[in-house]
């Protein structure tokens, strides 16, 4: 199997449309060839999924005999990955990664519009892929029904057993195996409904109040935050006696879980002949300093 063809089974198994309904344009998309592209003919020798390709994903892709690695995120740390500007100021770190994916022969495919456009669900419908791989990781699936949300702001929820919300801190870093979290608000918060939340850097920070200031959203756990918005809002809620919750997990630790979970369903997108696949996490990049 070349790699371009499992690049494009890839895509194929995805639903591959945008939130609108419109089909995913393969010029306009996230999803491009960032590194590589002069390689695509080249026979498949195995696939690494991560959630970033970082300098260590690449080499443990190279050691495992991968020639292919399926990120979810951007390669050079900007949106576009444009990288003209890191070659005009002879960016050292971004000559290190060049020298690094050309030393391995690597090519880097990112998967981000067609794996959040949805992946079978196995009755017929469809689910996000990362949010899945997330709320599977966290054991959310057991615990309640994952409920989408037509407010863009607070994607999918689950039901909980009013455990506070310290606790359900301490399980989501020991789930998603990360270096710890910050808790906005009280931490005894009882936590009966959990949402999950988009980016907290204003445009939709109203829309995550108004599901906050419901009776049916406790807690939200949250990729980016502003502090001047949902989470002074948060701590003001709680001091009027209506308490509520914010975790703030990190972008890739949330998001992480859905690429370790692509390794599941590569063989059965790629058919016969898919290549071995394996996950690299590229781990948790916070470190926690405490007084």
């Amino acid at each position: 199997m070349q790699i371009r063809d499992a690049i494009e089974a890839v895509k194929a198994y995805c639903k591959g449309t945008n939130p609108d309904g419109s089909a995913i344009d393969p010029v306009k998309t996230r999803d491009q060839v960032l590194w590589g592209a002069d390689r695509l003919d080249a026979e498949c020798t195995g696939i690494v999924c991560c959630i970033w390709a970082t300098m260590d994903v690449v080499r443990q892709a190279a050691a495992r005999g991968a020639n292919l690695v399926i990120s979810h995120e951007a390669l050079f740390w900007n949106h576009g990955d444009h990288t003209d500007w890191l070659e005009a100021q002879r960016n050292r770190a971004f000559a290190a990664k060049r020298d690094l994916l050309e030393q391995t022969g690597m090519v880097v495919w990112r998967c981000h519009d067609y794996i959040h456009s949805g992946i079978p669900a196995g009755d017929g419908t469809w689910v996000d892929g990362i949010f899945w791989g997330a709320a599977r990781k966290l054991g959310w699936e057991p615990l309640g029904p994952i409920e989408p949300l037509s407010n863009a702001a607070v994607f999918l929820r689950t039901q909980l057993d009013g455990r506070p919300a310290g606790q359900l801190a301490q399980d989501v870093v020991r789930a998603l195996g990360t270096n710890g979290c910050r808790l906005i608000g009280d931490p005894a918060t009882p936590v009966h409904h959990v949402g999950a939340a988009m980016h907290m850097f204003g445009f939709a920070d109203r829309e995550m109040i108004s599901a906050l200031d419901r009776d049916d959203v406790d807690c939200l756990l949250a990729m980016e935050t502003t502090d001047y918005t949902v989470l002074e809002y948060v701590r003001d809620a709680s001091q009027a006696g209506h308490p509520k919750a914010v975790l703030s997990i990190g972008h890739f630790n949330f998001e992480e879980p859905g690429m370790e979970a692509m390794v599941d369903w590569l063989p059965t997108a790629l058919g016969p002949g898919c290549p071995e696949a394996s996950f690299v996490a590229a781990g948790d990049p916070f470190r926690y300093v405490l007084s």
